[in-house]
C-alpha cells in the first residue's frame, strides 16, 4: 500500500538530517546530536522499552533515530527538549517524537523519573486497518508547530490509550497484534486532534515558524540549561548571530512573548515540577530555579498561575 504514509516515510528515510555529525550540528546549534539505530521486528514493527529510569544529568547531547518514539511518564518530573522546544513533563505525560527529531529528557536535579518508551513504525501498523488513512497523515505530527508532549490533564483518553498499549505489549495473547494496531491508530488520532486544536489558533505558517525557531535554537537551548541564571539578552543574540534588537523582534514573533517573559515562564515551569514531585520548601524551590527572593518568586508565580505556590501545591490531585 503505497500512499501518503509510504511517501512520507521514504522522504524521511533519505533525509540528510540523520547523517549529521557532531561538528555539523554544532554549526547549527550549541548542542551536538547523536544518531541511534533501533531495530524493529518486520512482522509487527513495534518495540517496548520498560521500565526506563531517567537520571537528572544535564542535557548536553540530543539524540535522533529513524523510527517514531511514544513515551509515557509514570513518575517524576523534569524537562523534555525536542529540537528547540522545551517542555515540562510530569506523571501521566505522553510524548510522541517523529523520525529524525533531536530530543532528550532530563529529570529534575536530585531526582529520577520512570518512563516507558515504545519505538514503532506506525505506517504498516495502521495500514491494515479499515480506516481513512488521510486522517493519520503524520506529516504534521513533528516539527516546530507540533506539541510533542501532552499532559494527562489535557487529554485523559490519550494517557489511558498509551498505558493500555504498554500493558498489551507486556501480555502475550492471541489477538495481541490486532489490539496493538487498534491502540496505535487511536493514539495517533488523539495526537492529531490535539495538534488541530493548536494549529487552528495559530496564525503563523508552520514553515515560517520552523525557520524562526531554527534561528533561535541556540538561545532556546541555552535558556533551557541555564534557566536558573541571570538573563543575558546580549549573549543570547550573539549565540544566534544577530543584533540584540533583531533578536528581540525575532524572538517575540516566534514565541509570542519577549525573551524576559519566556525566561520567567520557563523558571516557573521548572518550579511547578519541583512543587509537584519534591518535598522541598517553597523557599528552597524558589532559590533552585534562580529567584533571589521568595517575595519575587511568589509574586511572579501568582501573576502567571493565578494562585500562590503554597495553594497550588495544596490542591494537587
Amino acid at each position: 500500500m503505497k500512499g501518503v504514509f509510504e511517501s512520507y516515510r521514504d522522504g524521511m528515510s533519505h533525509s540528510p538530517q540523520i547523517q549529521l555529525s557532531n561538528d555539523e550540528n554544532r554549526s547549527k546549534s550549541i548542542m551536538p546530536v547523536r544518531y541511534y539505530e533501533i531495530d524493529l521486528p518486520s512482522a509487527l514493527p513495534i518495540r517496548l522499552h520498560y521500565p526506563h529510569v531517567h537520571p537528572d544529568h544535564p542535557i548536553d547531547l540530543l539524540h535522533v533515530h529513524r523510527c517514531w518514539e511514544l513515551g509515557y511518564c509514570f513518575e517524576g518530573s523534569g524537562i523534555f527538549m525536542v529540537g528547540s522546544k522545551v517542555m515540562e513533563f510530569g506523571p501521566g505525560c505522553v510524548s510522541l517524537i517523529g523520525p529524525d527529531e533531536p530530543h532528550l529528557a532530563q529529570s529534575l536535579p536530585g531526582t529520577t523519573s520512570r518512563w516507558a518508551w515504545v519505538y514503532l513504525d506506525p505506517f504498516p501498523l495502521v495500514g491494515l486497518l479499515n480506516t481513512d488513512l488521510t486522517q493519520l497523515d503524520p506529516s504534521c505530527m513533528h516539527g516546530a508547530a507540533f506539541t510533542n508532549l501532552i499532559h494527562c490533564q489535557e487529554d485523559k483518553t490519550l494517557g489511558i490509550a498509551t498505558k493500555s498499549l504498554i500493558q498489551e505489549m507486556q501480555n502475550k495473547t492471541t489477538d495481541q497484534a490486532t489490539m496493538i494496531r487498534v491502540l496505535v491508530c487511536q493514539i495517533l488520532l488523539l495526537f492529531r486532534r490535539q495538534y488541530s486544536k493548536v494549529s487552528d489558533k495559530s496564525s503563523t505558517p508552520s514553515q515560517q515558524l520552523h525557520l524562526q525557531l531554527q534561528r533561535l535554537a541556540p538561545a532556546l537551548e541555552h535558556m533551557a540549561i541555564h534557566y536558573h541564571q541571570r538573563l543575558d539578552v546580549t549573549m543570547l543574540a550573539q549565540l544566534c548571530s544577530v543584533s540584540q534588537s533583531h533578536f528581540r523582534k525575532l524572538f517575540t514573533q516566534a514565541m509570542h512573548v519577549s525573551p524576559q517573559d519566556y525566561w520567567q515562564r520557563l523558571r516557573i515551569r521548572m518550579a511547578l515540577s519541583l512543587l509537584r514531585s519534591s518535598d522541598q520548601s517553597i523557599l528552597q524551590i524558589s532559590q533552585q530555579v534562580g529567584f533571589e527572593s521568595l517575595s519575587s518568586f511568589n509574586r511572579l508565580f501568582k501573576q502567571i498561575m493565578g494562585t500562590s505556590p503554597r495553594s497550588w501545591r495544596k490542591h494537587l490531585p
